[in-house]
């Protein structure tokens, strides 16, 4: 069932050492335990069911003669499909955080330039993702992010470049 309850774990989530001096927000990050391999397909299929529903209902709805329980049945799958996105974010940001620290010092504002980067480009991950290929989203939204990070650079190096362009002018 697809709106069924998120599968338990096989095995107790293992403990995880969260680093030392971590701002209280990216420390928070280790409370979200990792989703599994079930876990993370059981909410992609219903995210995708969900927003299924949600668009059925919505092509079938005559705008002129919409009623508001029609509506409410279509926001409310929205919502939960919105819900259940939020969850896979929420259990990779470590990974975001983790590819951040390659780039960049923590600390530092360019590094908070990363981590704001990251998550855009995992929320557009999470959207993009085929669950059915049978590869872990991770892997996925590992180079999602590795490439969100090139192209911010990128364009931070054009926008640098019109600056110093446009001083000696």
């Amino acid at each position: 069932e697809y709106l069924g309850p998120l599968p338990e774990a096989a095995s107790a989530p293992r403990k995880v050492r969260v680093p030392t001096g971590l701002p209280s927000y990216l420390a928070a990050l280790y409370d979200v335990p990792l989703l599994t391999r079930e876990q993370e397909t059981h909410l992609f299929r219903k995210m995708n069911f969900l927003k299924y529903r949600a668009d059925g209902l919505r092509q079938k709805l005559n705008p002129a003669r919409a009623t508001p329980r029609q509506l409410d049945k279509i926001e409310h799958l929205q919502r939960e499909a919105m819900d259940t996105r939020n969850k896979i974010v929420e259990s990779n940001l470590r990974l975001v955080f983790s590819l951040a620290k390659r780039y960049a010092t923590a600390g530092t504002p360019v590094f908070d330039e990363f981590i704001s980067e990251g998550h855009l480009t995992l929320m557009r991950a999470v959207e993009k993702f085929d669950f059915s290929r049978g590869v872990k989203f991770s892997t996925y939204a590992t180079w999602s992010v590795l490439n969100g990070f090139n192209a911010m650079l990128k364009k931070q190096g054009a926008i640098h470049k019109r600056h110093v362009s446009d001083q000696t002018d």
